[in-house]
């Protein structure tokens, strides 16, 4: 186990009063289960977010651009949603099921879209006979519509948490040139959503993740017949077969914590710094299962160690 997000492994602290335990001050290693991540979860187009989000069981995609309609098997409930009705059916029947959840997680599809929705919901909200706003960048000044905005999508979310979901934002990577200090410029991916609201979903999710792919050309043997002017070449009345390699292309689909050129990239545990590969069918149990082995470990690690005081 790389040493990672340690202090003294072999320092047990002493229990702490009751006073402090009764407000919810702890310690030790208490990260939550699978089941219980916030993710916000980033990809240049055709990465498959969707159909990862899509596989995880007991939850609910948001479709808010009609993607989730083209995953075939979906394990998760989805709805397409294009306004802010139509949004707001939904949370108010999932606040009304939390104390007998039908789902346990919630995944915004895409984050970028979800935003559009609220943007037309608060602008028209914040209109007046006076003054009709088509987006919030028009409202206040020193970018006060567009902070108002922000802190309105994350709202979303602490709603959701405060009734014991969980929740996913899937958003895009673009290339944006950045400027070096020499005056020379180079292309950084950047995830799509407004940089302050990037920031704070920094804070509130448990992990940000990267999708992507790899490919990889192999050569299979195939045998056919050997052809001459467009017959099969006859030997003792029988075709002459040959062996070719035929060139395959293998795609391979991952998802990392670990990201070079994204400043937000959050990993927190070495199972997610590097590649978790991804099978098309059911790659949230992949994603799970690497994130359970390592927090079984620490946890039997915590175990052991406060035993042996």
């Amino acid at each position: 186990m790389p040493d990672f997000q340690q202090t003294n492994p072999s320092e047990v602290p002493p229990p702490l009063p009751a006073a402090w335990t009764a407000l919810g001050v702890t310690r030790g290693f208490d990260a939550p289960p699978a089941s219980k991540l916030n993710l916000l979860i980033a990809s240049k187009p055709g990465r498959g977010k969707t159909t990862l989000v899509c596989s995880r069981p007991n939850s609910l995609v948001i479709s808010f651009e009609r993607s989730a309609h083209f995953v075939s098997k979906p394990r998760a409930a989805y709805m397409s949603v294009s306004s802010w009705p139509e949004y707001l059916a939904i949370k108010k029947l999932l606040e009304k099921e939390r104390h007998n959840p039908t789902f346990d997680c919630v995944t915004f599809d895409k984050g970028d879209e979800a935003l559009d929705i609220f943007d037309r919901h608060l602008s028209q909200e914040k209109s007046t006979d006076d003054r009709t706003y088509t987006t919030m960048a028009e409202y206040g000044a020193k970018g006060k519509g567009t902070v108002i905005l922000g802190d309105f999508f994350i709202k979303q979310l602490v709603d959701l948490e405060s009734w014991g979901y969980s929740w996913s934002v899937i958003s895009h990577i673009y290339e944006k040139a950045v400027e070096r200090l020499d005056g020379t410029s180079y292309d950084a991916d950047r995830i799509s959503l407004p940089p302050r609201l990037v920031r704070l979903l920094a804070g509130k999710a448990d992990f940000i993740c990267f999708m992507d792919y790899e490919e990889e050309t192999t050569h299979q043997p195939v045998t056919k017949p050997k052809m001459v002017g467009g017959k099969p070449l006859l030997v003792n009345g029988k075709p002459k077969m040959i062996t070719i390699r035929k060139p395959i292309t293998i795609t391979r689909h991952y998802i990392s914590c670990s990201s070079g050129s994204i400043p937000e990239a959050k990993g927190r545990l070495p199972a997610l710094k590097g590649k978790v590969p991804l099978d098309k069918v059911n790659g949230w149990d992949q994603l799970a299962a690497a994130y359970e082995e390592v927090r079984h470990q620490i946890q039997e690690e915590n175990s052991t160690g406060s035993s042996k005081t």
